[in-house]
This record gives structure tokens, C-alpha cells and sequence, in this order.
């Protein structure tokens, strides 16, 4: 059996880790072990706090649950080293404008961030002295012209840092509003593929139409590959899905729940062990296969059998914490959806149906949709994200063949609704499929597919607060089918895909935002 990228820990009771505003995980709230999936047995106050000591380079060590309380025992802190590296884009350091400044902070998950230091742009690794490590913390450097403009950007994930000791951190960092392509390459390539974190470290890609191994030979698409973005690297741990995904709801950072047609798995990326699981009354897995999945606050995962492309359906399943399934069902059959949590308000849909209403509402904890104040609106394709709890960018998509405006849906509206068009400043995009990342307060990421040629394509739209504009984002290495998945940080990882000579894609690009 391969590495497992989880593994267990001894206690009965565990953290709620849920991802914040700045895209680093939280401390929720503390819940008992599920009675559905095996329960994760972790962590008390002093557990929680030793995970992934001793992190290896030739094993996957757990990120989030991993010693028992022996693991820490109290020592002298360490000095902490970083490493700014810019993986695979070697000239970054030296373009115009080249970075002259560096400011580095402390994002710590028990305060506010801090300002560690701010000097000329290193030439060495950094050595940070005299820091208090009695703190779980991520890294932030920005790289800065000689006119105090941020020209670079990276992050790490969060660490332990009483248990980083003696190993050097590397900080990944790339210029800003561009994408980035970190050291190290996947063993296979998924074409149309799906990807998802594990252990809040891990980017798991798998599935899809088609898979290549670096040689360019053809790969089963259910086995996954694995890369790790806590020392910027691939992993050499790999597996076998139980089954061809073609959905896949991530449920404490560990199972995984794997859909297909025929039915669905959960797979405990911990042991790599699979269990399978009996549909709900009233529903068959083919009504939501091939269905996005979006996350909620409290760790909930919907799998959102609207979204798809070609199939209509009016089924989605949501996978609460503890892994229960609960099937929630919208009026009519809706198709290519766009889908998106809003903090405190829960879950939205919009579009898919020229006569239905044009937005649904799906709130917290309760377990059927209720219709928002908009007419009825045929796009498809679209991708949605939330600016705050008010505001969602709709943008790409169609309408009867035609790229559809970009627009702005005000969620404190309650009577006779209407989106607001971005146009002149923000013409219709003409990307579909695909998924919008919220990058910034006032700025959003789409990545899906062109419109005219199925090539995966990336659009940022920025100013949102202002007079917005947008603009291409250039990948390094051009690709079709490639998926999207939000890092810490604000980042986000473009993985997978076929070359346009019809080779596997085996690099991870990266999205930086200012």
C-alpha cells in the first residue's frame, strides 16, 4: 500500500477546521466523532497543537492530526529558517520591475497578523530568531519595486512551529497577478479531471476523461496523484480511487465521498481503504454524478447535480461533517447552474432555467430551497463566487448561444431584483464550465473552459469596488481540461490538463494575486 497522507492519532474528540476569509484555516468548534464514517480520533488541546512534527521527504506525514501528545514534549524553541524560492520560473527575481524590498508576516491562527520583518530582497535563506513558536502560523513574504510597489507574493501553509526544528521551510513565490509554476512535477495528468485538499496540505487530482503518466503513456484516471504545497513539491504517494470519480466531496479534510453513475465510496485517504456507501432513499448517484461540489462554513460539502453541463437535475446532496447524506430537492430540473456558498446565508443557485426563478437560496441547516426576488435567468455555464456576505459575481456562461454579461447580484435585495451589468467596463466573458475564485476583496479569478475552443482559460476581474476591468491570465504551459482548486493564501492551483500536441500537463501553475 502507498503512503497514506493521513494518519491517526488517539483521543475522542476533535477540531472543526474551516477555512477563513484570508484562506488559511480555523479553529471552529469542538464535535464528537461521527457515527457515519469512522471517526478521525484526535486531538486534545495539547494533541492539536503536534501535528505533522518531523515532517519527511520521502513519507507523507499527516498535516492537520498527527502525534500523540508525546510528540511535544517542551524544549528550547528553534531558529526558524526560510527558504524564498521561485520553483520552476528561474528569471522571477530578476524581471522588470525586480523586487528590492522583502516584508515578511506572521499570519498566526491565535491573532491578528504581524509584521515580522522588512528588509533589502534576500539573496540567503532567512533565519528567524527569537519567535515564539508556541503557535500553529503561516508565512507571508511580499517582494516590493524600488517604488514600494508589491511585484511579488508568496505564502506558506500553516505550521507548527514548536515542531519545525532543524528543516527549512521553503516559500514559494511568484509575481503578482500571474501565475507561477512550483518545483516538481505530477506522476499522471488528469484531462477534465477533479481535484481536492486533503489534510489542508495536499492537492489530490484524479478522475477525469482521460489520465498520462510523464512519458506521455495513457494512466487509469481513478488512480490519483498527489501534490504537497506544505514544502512545495510532489509527492511520491499515489493510489487507486475505488471508484472512476465523477464527483468527489472532501469530509474532515480525510474521507472522501467518490461518486459515480453507479454508485459512490468513501475512501479514507488515511488508510486508503474504501467503504461503500447505500444511496439515500430516493436517489440514484447518476443524478448528481458529474456535479460540482461546494463547501460550506461549518465543513458541510454539497454536491450540486444542477451544475452539470448536459444532464438537467434537480438533486442535491449534502455531506455534513460527520458524513451524513441528506438529499435536498429543487422544484424543477435545472442544467449548468452556477453554484456558491455565501457566508451566513448558505448556499446559492443561479440560472439554468429560462422560467423558473432566477436564483435560489439554499440557508444553513435547513433542507429546501427557497426562491430570491429575481427573474427568470436562462444562463448556463456561468460561475458565481461571493465578494462578502451581500454581493456574488455572476460572470461567463451563456445565453442562448451568447456570452452573457457580467454581473453583480445584491443578496440584501428582497422585492423585485435585478442583477447589476458590469458592461462597459467588464464586457461579457466567453468562458464556461468552470469555477470563479474569490482573490481578493475586490477581485475574483474565473477559470473553465473557452468558449470557442474547450481550452482551459483563466480571467481575473479586479476594481470590483471601483470601476472594475478584466484581463487574461497567461498560463506558462497552455492546456485543455485542467481543474481549479483555491489554496491558503488566496491562492490558486491549476492542475491537470492535455498539452495541445495531446500530451499530459505534469506541472501545477499557481495564481498569485496581488
Amino acid at each position: 500500500m502507498a503512503d497514506a497522507l493521513v494518519t491517526r492519532a488517539t483521543n475522542r474528540r476533535y477540531p472543526v477546521f474551516i477555512a477563513s476569509s484570508y484562506g488559511y484555516p480555523r479553529w471552529e468548534k469542538t464535535v464528537e466523532p461521527s457515527p457515519t464514517i469512522a471517526p478521525l480520533l484526535t486531538i486534545d488541546n495539547r494533541i492539536r497543537r503536534c501535528y505533522a512534527k518531523g515532517v519527511g521527504r520521502k513519507r507523507l506525514i499527516p498535516l492537520l492530526f498527527a502525534l500523540l501528545v508525546g510528540a511535544c514534549a517542551e524544549q528550547d524553541p528553534l531558529p526558524i529558517t526560510l527558504v524564498v524560492t521561485s520553483g520552476q520560473e528561474k528569471d522571477a527575481f530578476i524581471q522588470a520591475p525586480a523586487p528590492e524590498r522583502f516584508t515578511l508576516r506572521l499570519i498566526s491562527v491565535e491573532g491578528a497578523p504581524s509584521q515580522l520583518l522588512q528588509a533589502p530582497w534576500p539573496s540567503q535563506p532567512i533565519t528567524l530568531e527569537g519567535l515564539d513558536t508556541n503557535q500553529l502560523a503561516a508565512f507571508e513574504g511580499i517582494g516590493s519595486d524600488i517604488d514600494d510597489v508589491p511585484v511579488m507574493r508568496g505564502a506558506t501553509i500553516l505550521h507548527p512551529l514548536w515542531a519545525v526544528g532543524a528543516q527549512s521551510l521553503p516559500l514559494f513565490m511568484g509575481r503578482v497577478g500571474k501565475t507561477s509554476r512550483p518545483d516538481g512535477v505530477l506522476p499522471f495528468s488528469h484531462v477534465h479531471g477533479l481535484s481536492a485538499i486533503v489534510s489542508a496540505r495536499f492537492i489530490v487530482s484524479a478522475g477525469g476523461t482521460e489520465a498520462y503518466r510523464t512519458d506521455g503513456s495513457s494512466s487509469d484516471p481513478a488512480a490519483f496523484s498527489v501534490y504537497d504545497v506544505g514544502l512545495w513539491q510532489a509527492s511520491t504517494a499515489t493510489g487507486t480511487l475505488p471508484r472512476m470519480p465523477r464527483a468527489m466531496a472532501m469530509v474532515q479534510g480525510r474521507w472522501a465521498l467518490v461518486i459515480e453513475e453507479q454508485g459512490a465510496s468513501w475512501f479514507d485517504f488515511s488508510t486508503f481503504e474504501s467503504t461503500e456507501v447505500a444511496a439515500p432513499e430516493a436517489l440514484t448517484f447518476a443524478d448528481i454524478a458529474g456535479g460540482q461540489t461546494v463547501y460550506g462554513e461549518q465543513g458541510e460539502a454539497y454536491v450540486v447535480g444542477p451544475t452539470r453541463k448536459d444532464l438537467p437535475s434537480n438533486i442535491v446532496l449534502r455531506v455534513d461533517w460527520q458524513g451524513t447524506l441528506t438529499v435536498i430537492r429543487l422544484g424543477v430540473p435545472r442544467v449548468a447552474v452556477a453554484a456558491t456558498y455565501v457566508k451566513g446565508r448558505g448556499l446559492l443557485l443561479v440560472g439554468g432555467h429560462p422560467s423558473e426563478p432566477g436564483a435560489l437560496l439554499l440557508a444553513p441547516g435547513v433542507n429546501s430551497f427557497s426562491p430570491l426576488a429575481y427573474p427568470p435567468d436562462p444562463v448556463q455555464g456561468a460561475m458565481a463566487t461571493s465578494l462578502d456576505d451581500e454581493r456574488v459575481v455572476l460572470a461567463g456562461g451563456a445565453i442562448e448561444g451568447t456570452s452573457a454579461p457580467t454581473r453583480i447580484l445584491d443578496l440584501r435585495c428582497s422585492t423585485q431584483c435585478h442583477s447589476v451589468d458590469l458592461a462597459p467596463s467588464v464586457k461579457p466573458i466567453a468562458i464556461v464550465h468552470g469555477l470563479a475564485h474569490t482573490t481578493r476583496a475586490d477581485e475574483v479569478l474565473l477559470v473553465g473552459e473557452d468558449g470557442s475552443d474547450s481550452t482551459t482559460k483563466l480571467v481575473r476581474i479586479a476594481e470590483l469596488d471601483g470601476v472594475a476591468f478584466s484581463e487574461s491570465v497567461v498560463l506558462h504551459e497552455p492546456r485543455v481540461g485542467a481543474a481549479s482548486v483555491p489554496l491558503f493564501g488566496r491562492m490558486v492551483a491549476i492542475v491537470g490538463g492535455r498539452k495541445l500536441d495531446d500530451s499530459g500537463v505534469p506541472s501545477v501553475e499557481v495564481y498569485i494575486p496581488k
